[in-house]
């Protein structure tokens, strides 16, 4: 059964949303001065939300990136991405050492 389009953008929105940002990470890489200004170990793709977005981390999954979880909260994806890239999920963030980072979705 194919699934209505509004469906699949839905079911989709986060994989958008980190590839978008992995293009806007390019984009800015490539605006240097001269061809490597911006070294790409000095770009990193922070994409931060309440609540786990568990399609990202299927499509993570099911496209052979590795996850690493240094902290509760922060996952760090490696591999198969242009520039350092993390997903910060606030919801499961200790409260005293990260308030800051939990603001941020608020």
């Amino acid at each position: 059964m194919l699934k209505e389009p509004q469906a699949v953008a839905k079911s989709g929105r986060y994989v958008i949303i980190f590839l978008t940002k992995e293009r806007y990470a390019s984009f800015y890489k490539s605006y240097g001065r001269t061809l490597d200004e911006r070294k790409a170990d000095d770009i990193t793709v922070s994409i931060v939300r309440h609540g786990k977005p568990k399609e990202l981390f299927n499509y993570f999954k099911e496209h052979g990136y590795a996850v690493s979880q240094p902290y509760k909260g922060i996952y760090h994806i490696k591999e198969k991405v242009l520039f350092p890239t993390q997903v910060v999920v606030t919801r499961e963030l200790e409260q005293e050492p990260h308030a800051w980072l939990r603001s941020l979705s608020r």
